[in-house]
């Protein structure tokens, strides 16, 4: 895959390049450039595949930078932003490196974005929506299609095997293959774990069945088991939200 290294700081693009040589030879440096204006005119001239792209640089953001190109190509932003906007990042399904890089995270994401389908447009206005403000869309992903969800509108996930169902409101459901550990980290504080196979967002339940080992009973009337060892959290979450 042919990419380049768009960034304003020449020790960043120096380290990234070092680290794309040693850990993932299969991507071919073609470039880089040190700012929105020279990324331009690099990818006008060579059409990378691949976009690794900082965030905030002195002529602008990478946001400037991908609004002012059509072509299409995968992008990892290469960012040293906040918790608060990596949150946004993992929401909106916008691949990612927080500065300083790590190797393997390199290696995980350039793997994610040769692996995954072309979210383009849809990804990055996502994420510029949940920069703005608490996130409140995921993008979610499967072979065929890239659906964006209103968190408010996820009842609960279920896991099978190495797959994750997302049940929303108006009898819509979504599989996708990842695990339901790796929703978890995602949408930790929007959903609570509290079974081995379900996450829950408390905004559909009804109530807590503390009896039969504990049932959570949404909203729709359907009942999510609480295991054992997960019902002090649950309880210290349903007190958290002032709910008696």
């Amino acid at each position: 895959m042919r990419a380049i290294i768009i960034d304003d700081e020449e020790d960043v693009r120096v380290t990234l390049t070092h680290m794309i040589e040693k850990y993932v030879p299969s991507i071919e440096l073609i470039g880089e450039g040190d700012g929105v204006s020279a990324g331009k005119l690099l990818i006008e001239q060579v059409k990378p595949e691949l976009l690794f792209l900082d965030f905030e640089m002195g002529d602008g953001t990478g946001f400037d930078l991908l609004d002012s190109i059509t072509d299409k190509m995968k992008v990892i932003f290469v960012t040293a932003h906040s918790q608060h906007a990596l949150k946004a990042f993992r929401y909106s399904a916008v691949d990612y490196l927080l500065k300083p890089i790590d190797p393997l995270e390199l290696v995980e994401a350039v793997n994610k974005a040769m692996d995954s389908a072309y979210s383009g447009q849809l990804a990055i206005n996502t994420l510029k929506s949940n920069l703005s403000g608490q996130p409140d869309n995921i993008i979610l992903k499967d072979l065929n299609n890239i659906y964006l969800v209103k968190i408010e509108e996820l009842m609960y996930c279920q896991s099978e095997n190495y797959y994750t169902t997302f049940f929303l409101t108006g009898n819509r459901k979504y599989i996708i293959s990842k695990s339901l550990k790796h929703f978890e980290e995602q949408l930790e504080d929007k959903l609570l774990r509290t079974h081995q196979s379900y996450l829950v967002n408390f905004m559909h339940v009804g109530r807590f069945n503390m009896s039969e080992g504990g049932v959570l009973v949404l909203t729709n009337g359907m009942e999510i088991p609480v295991s054992n060892r997960k019902k002090e959290a649950v309880m210290n979450y349903i007190g958290s939200l002032g709910i008696n």
